[in-house]
């Protein structure tokens, strides 16, 4: 009988290991949101998704964009607030973590790669699926029917995010465009183009012929691409590019919502609310008063008008 030799075995070695998950957010805030100075005493991920965000340290003030993240150092006294001059939609993340390879990226500023941003894409998704989040106060409690091996997935995605950003922190490094984490477009060249090309045209109308002129491709073809990379019809997709511009300017509070409207060249504000309800479950009053709420803003309806 042949004899089995032992074999030598080689632990793995673990340089960032996430223990706990504390909370996840998606914030959409209004332009003249200011937190309170604000100590935890765990990790606090934040990433600007779109717009940007002022943030202050104890020694430090900074202004993040859109494709950057900044981790809070358990201890760190901080304070965020929106600019004036967007309203901003941020992703947070808290965790417990003691592995002295994430101290290297405390309190830096960081421009995610499209490679880390689809795996903070991917934790976001699979935590709302896992989790239920209790607003109220914060906490979060298991999902009644979560997804099989969920919550490992989130930690082992976060670990690896982590550990990329560990592997090039680099403060301000120049990396590519950014680009929202929220239902991403798949890059598709001339579809990117025409998608640019439609968010200069919100304040009027643009119709799939003229887009076809102007990028030189047939009505058939500019269809079939178009759906084959975004999901929507081409000019579906305009309408919810309109939508998603309302919510901004709804979170800044400058305008009414017949304002906002007509901005968008809607001529008729109860279309403009059907419309928008449409597109994104609920009226734009409506929509303004989770955004509000939610913020302890106070007096909902004004400048706002009932539809």
């Amino acid at each position: 009988m042949t004899e089995v030799k032992p074999r030598k075995r080689l632990r793995l070695q673990t340089e960032i290991e996430v223990a706990d998950l504390y909370t996840f957010y998606y914030f959409e805030l209004p332009t003249h949101y200011m937190s309170g100075m604000e100590q935890y005493d765990f990790w606090v991920l934040s990433y600007i998704d779109k717009g940007e965000m002022l943030v202050n340290l104890e020694n430090d003030e900074r202004m993040l964009k859109q494709g950057e993240l900044t981790l809070f150092r358990p201890g760190t006294l901080h304070r965020v607030s929106s600019s004036d001059r967007s309203a901003p939609n941020v992703m947070i993340v808290s965790f417990e973590c003691h592995s002295p390879g994430l101290n290297g990226l405390a309190n830096k500023t960081l421009v995610l790669t499209d490679s880390e941003k689809r795996l903070l894409s991917f934790i976001l998704q699979e935590a709302y699926r896992s989790f239920e989040l209790k607003t109220q106060d914060r906490e979060i409690v298991r999902s009644p029917n979560p997804p099989f091996g969920g919550e490992q997935m989130i930690k082992n995605v976060l670990e690896l995010l982590l550990l990329a950003l560990a592997r090039r922190s680099t403060p301000q490094s120049e990396t590519e465009a950014p680009a929202s984490i929220v239902k991403p477009v798949k890059d598709g060249g001339t579809v990117s183009d025409i998608i640019e090309f439609m968010k200069t045209r919100l304040s009027g109308q643009v119709t799939a012929e003229e887009i076809g002129k102007t990028f030189g491709i047939g009505k058939a073809q500019l269809y079939a691409a178009f759906k084959t990379k975004t999901g929507y019809g081409i000019m579906e997709y305009f309408k919810l590019l309109k939508m998603e511009e309302a919510k901004r300017l709804i979170r800044e509070d400058k305008r009414t919502i017949t304002e906002i409207a007509a901005s968008l060249d809607f001529n008729n504000v109860q279309y403009f609310s059907k419309q928008f309800k449409r597109l994104t479950g609920m009226k734009p009053t409506e929509y303004a008063k989770t955004v509000h709420a939610r913020f302890g803003r106070g007096n909902l309806d004004l400048p706002l008008t009932s539809i």
